[in-house]
């Protein structure tokens, strides 16, 4: 089946959010794959909210630009979004809305239902109208209720007043219209689940399965619900999470869990990084084994705390004063992001360096269903932790010039050694050592692990569709979702071109790129930036300019339709 499109939108304190979650745990219940993604201002009340819900029973990457439902909380969502409705779509709305433009509805299907009167009548706090309205939607999809119905239990357990209270104003919306179109998808639905995730949530998970012990973060927007996530689930998954004072607090903290031997993370956004940045090359200096998890919203200073962006890359690649060794690893999807979590533990206990998973607010926040995760392909690696022995004292030679990776760790605390880090230029012990010939030998040690890196069997890069197409999008992150729609639009057409995923931005895979631009004769750059900073690296590191470069940073992310077009546009003016 062809994609459906659904966007609900109201005022923020609407349960916008939360209706379109719901909304998607049910159809992904129901066998279809699900996108959502999510825009909202930085207010408690007011402003306007939309969730953006696309299924079909294929795989879905992103939200489009038209839709082909508008659940209408008010009429401002149906003045901004009118011209996004398909021809021959449909609004559901109020019956006491009230529209003071008749203009609005003109040559739209509009299906008025009774919201605040349900709500009235059940004696109900107004978000149940949320409830009404998706009871409607259901019955213009022609999908049984029951899928509905099920989600509401499960959200609102052990709250049974709760619970009738919105099954019978979900049952009042299914039966408050009658309807020939239905769309009839329950010839569609599977017993299949899939699993709906956003991105932070794909990464708490990976986290947890790697073995993480100890998360500390100050809460950021749109890096908060990692944090949320991971304090729901601390007691039964044995962890620490901490909600601490500030950035610099939760950096050093993650610092000195690694030293004591704890698998440790943190997450923030560009903003937060601001601040962690002296600490972030202290855990350089002390080759700590620590994950952060950097998600991306536009800048500078607050910037927009609700939106997205890509513009921190160049930041990452060379925060903090100093030279040293850090990975990079950019996630497009909520599966991806799972996995990679996986790796970044095992990368970083192995190389004692700080390892960076960089997203972004459209990943960090949108829900993608997945068919499943496979725990087992997540093998925790600590790298190498020795034992100690039982007589004498003595200095373990904490940074050991000779070794090769996985560089050894000793424990403080270990019976017979002392352990010395130090956050300033030491020796082999950790002694601090202000001496030229000393430091020139530990800035060599800590900056060789990029080479070592660069010697890893990793996936570094990504590609998709016809590997002989003239054409290639070169891209990262996020834009990975819109980029794979796009190509089914451009494919409808006859148009084939491959995509370039860079997974890996440190140590930039340099050679892997290669490969792959000297088989093309014209590339296309896309980033959610101004600059083109991914296409700043392909400069920089092996000489190559792309042909044509899609880019912006307004806080949105790109749609399918948007990267079709401009793709169609360069093929047509080469």
């Amino acid at each position: 089946m062809k994609p459906v499109s659904v966007l609900i939108g109201g005022a923020a304190g609407d349960g916008v959010m939360q209706t379109g979650r719901m909304l998607g745990l049910a159809l992904s219940r129901a066998g279809f794959h699900v996108f959502i993604t999510t825009e909202y201002p930085s207010l408690i009340r007011g402003g306007h909210n939309t969730a953006h819900i696309r299924f079909s029973t294929r795989e879905v990457w992103a939200h489009s630009s038209k839709i082909d439902i508008l659940i209408a909380l008010n009429e401002e969502t149906i003045k901004l979004h009118r011209n996004e409705i398909k021809n021959g779509g449909f609004v559901i709305h109020d019956e006491a809305l009230g529209i003071a433009d008749e203009k609005l509805l003109s040559g739209i299907k509009t299906i008025q239902i009774p919201m605040k009167k349900t709500v009235r009548e059940l004696g109900a706090p107004m978000v149940v109208r949320n409830s009404v309205s998706l009871g409607a939607l259901f019955k213009l999809l022609g999908l049984d209720l029951k899928y509905l119905i099920r989600v509401i239990e499960d959200t609102f357990t052990g709250k049974s007043d709760v619970i009738e209270m919105n099954i019978k104003a979900a049952q009042i919306g299914y039966g408050s219209f009658d309807t020939d179109e239905s769309f009839g998808l329950i010839k569609y639905v599977s017993e299949k689940r899939k699993i709906l995730l956003t991105g932070n949530e794909s990464v708490g998970l990976g986290a947890i399965k790697s073995g993480l012990k100890f998360f500390v973060a100050y809460p950021i927007t749109p890096a908060s619900s990692l944090l949320h996530f991971l304090a729901r689930h601390q007691y039964e998954k044995d962890l620490v999470v901490l909600q601490v004072e500030s950035e610099v607090a939760a950096i050093n903290m993650v610092m000195g869990a690694s030293y004591a031997g704890v698998r440790s993370m943190t997450a923030t956004s560009g903003t937060g990084f601001g601040l962690m940045v002296e600490g972030f090359g202290a855990i350089a200096m002390t080759e700590c084994p620590v994950v952060l998890a950097l998600v991306m919203r536009p800048g500078p200073g607050s910037g927009m705390p609700t939106f997205t962006t890509q513009a921190d890359l160049r930041f990452i690649l060379h925060a903090s004063h100093g030279e040293f060794a850090r990975i990079v690893i950019a996630p497009g999807d909520v599966e991806e992001a799972f996995y990679l979590t996986g790796l970044a533990f095992n990368l970083a206990d192995k190389y004692r360096l700080p390892v960076v998973l960089l997203y972004d607010k459209f990943l960090g926040e949108s829900y993608k269903t997945v068919d499943e995760l496979v725990e087992e392909k997540i093998v925790i690696n600590r790298g190498r932790i020795i034992g100690g022995k039982s007589e004498g004292i003595d200095v373990f030679l904490n940074y050991k010039l000779d070794e090769e990776p996985p560089y050894p760790r000793l424990l403080p605390g270990t019976k017979g050694y002392v352990v010395h880090a130090n956050i300033t230029e030491h020796d082999e012990t950790g002694w601090s050592k202000i001496i030229p010939s000393v430091r020139e030998k530990m800035a060599l040690r800590r900056i060789r692990k990029e080479e070592l890196i660069r010697k890893e069997k990793l996936e570094w890069v990504k590609f998709y569709g016809d590997a002989k197409a003239d054409t290639l999008i070169v891209s990262w992150g996020s834009t990975k979702g819109p980029i794979l729609e796009a190509m089914k639009l451009l494919s409808e057409k006859n148009i084939n071109v491959g995509f370039l995923q860079v997974v890996f931005l440190s140590p930039f895979p340099k050679e892997h790129i290669k490969t792959f631009l000297e088989k093309t004769s014209k590339t296309i750059l896309i980033e959610n930036n101004y600059t083109g900073q991914l296409g700043q690296l392909l400069e920089e590191h092996l000489h190559y300019t792309v042909h044509h470069r899609l880019l912006r940073d307004n806080g949105l992310p790109y749609t399918p339709e948007e990267i079709a077009e401009f793709v169609e546009e360069a093929k047509l003016n080469a």
